[in-house]
């Protein structure tokens, strides 16, 4: 069944997205109460936001860890991480530290998250990740907020494509 609502053009965000979808009642309402207590959005905390690396990952015994999307779920990474030559990697800001927070940024995970571990630390990450590196914050609180319901319904309201869901850093 379709929502109608009337939206005021001082509500419109993002480059005045057109959506009907961005606008739904709940995510106004979230905005709105989140608004009331003041908030930092990712910008204001962030140290360096990037997509992650397009590399060839392959079943070698040496190289580089390379976390791609299909790895990155809400616990952790889990599954089989392939490794990459590190001649693939053009720069060391395509190596995760420890407290960066992955979220992967397409695909049925899109939104999901997780915090980086001293066991993955030095690893690469794919392309559909988006790695944030926070300043002066404690990961794990910002982590936990991602999981939240109000962390989720952010993550839903900004992302786009129906067949294919997609986040995009100007967004976050």
């Amino acid at each position: 069944m379709a929502v109608w609502q009337k939206v005021n053009t001082t509500q419109l965000s993002f480059g005045l997205r057109f959506d009907p979808e961005f606008y739904q009642p709940n995510y106004l309402r979230l905005r709105h109460a989140l608004n009331s207590i003041g908030i930092s959005t990712i910008l204001d905390i962030k140290k360096d936001i990037r997509y992650g690396l397009q590399a060839e990952p392959d079943y070698l015994k040496e190289g580089v860890s390379y976390i791609r999307a299909l790895n990155l779920k809400d616990a952790g990474i889990e599954g089989e991480v392939l490794k990459i030559d590190e001649r693939q990697i053009p720069s060391k800001d395509y190596l995760l530290s420890k407290g960066d927070i992955l979220i992967t940024r397409s695909g049925a995970n899109c939104g999901d998250s997780c915090v980086i571990d001293d066991f993955w630390a030095a690893s690469a990450y794919g392309s559909y990740i988006i790695r944030i590196r926070l300043e002066n914050i404690n990961p794990f609180f910002v982590y936990v907020f991602l999981q939240s319901k109000f962390g989720r319904l952010q993550t839903n309201q900004i992302r786009t494509g129906l067949a294919q869901p997609n986040l995009s850093i100007p967004y976050i």
